[in-house]
């Protein structure tokens, strides 16, 4: 778990937009420094080191009724602070984590991002977005994620999901894509990605 919190002000109404800011932070020091060391589970060498990291996220929405659905564009500056001491080896370089840590390591960066959501029939809907992550002044400094979702809405209190994310990034290691989740062992091809979510 990562300690964090969320604060969203919707502004006012622009020729049928809906401007609003969101603004949250995060603290993933202590998920990165149970994950390292030697043992079970443990994914970061022990010969490493996370200080205290806070990120800061600030975004600008707007958002527009396009059809039956609801679309959102979205903007935002990103700020890692209490990452100028990490070594630059430290990193995790996999897909969805490494874009997300790497403003730790460039200390700022930025994200654009789009999705379109709306109601399909019954308790289903559909949901589709992008995002593009930034990091002027990396070398591995380009990652872009998208994902599509089929949502079964029992109440406000439980939802299901289905579906697939596609991602690109440019790693230490090179640029490289991959669909998630991938094809596993276990499961048969087309496997999707599946979430639950439950809330009180």
């Amino acid at each position: 778990m990562i300690p964090n919190f969320m604060v969203k002000q919707t502004w006012k109404e622009i020729n049928d937009w809906t401007i609003a800011t969101r603004h949250s932070a995060y603290y993933p020091t202590p998920l990165l420094q149970s994950i390292t060391g030697a043992g079970k589970f443990k994914i970061v060498s022990g010969q490493f080191e996370f200080p205290n990291l806070v990120g800061l996220n600030n975004e600008i929405l707007a958002t527009k009724v396009i059809g039956s659905g609801l679309f959102t564009a979205k903007a935002g500056l990103l700020l890692g602070l209490g990452g100028g001491d990490l070594n630059p080896l430290s990193t995790i370089d996999v897909p969805l984590v490494y874009p997300r840590l790497s403003v730790y390591y460039n200390g700022w960066g930025l994200r654009f991002g789009a999705d379109y959501a709306r109601s399909l029939t019954g308790r289903w809907s559909g949901f589709i977005d992008g995002d593009l992550f930034l990091y002027p002044g990396s070398s591995y400094g380009l990652f872009y994620e998208s994902k599509i979702l089929l949502i079964w809405t029992k109440n406000h209190r439980f939802r299901l999901m289905l579906g697939y994310k596609i991602t690109y990034g440019e790693y230490p290691y090179g640029a490289h894509w991959q669909i998630i989740p991938p094809k596993l062992p276990t499961f048969s091809d087309g496997w999707p990605l599946i979430d639950i979510q439950i809330s009180w």
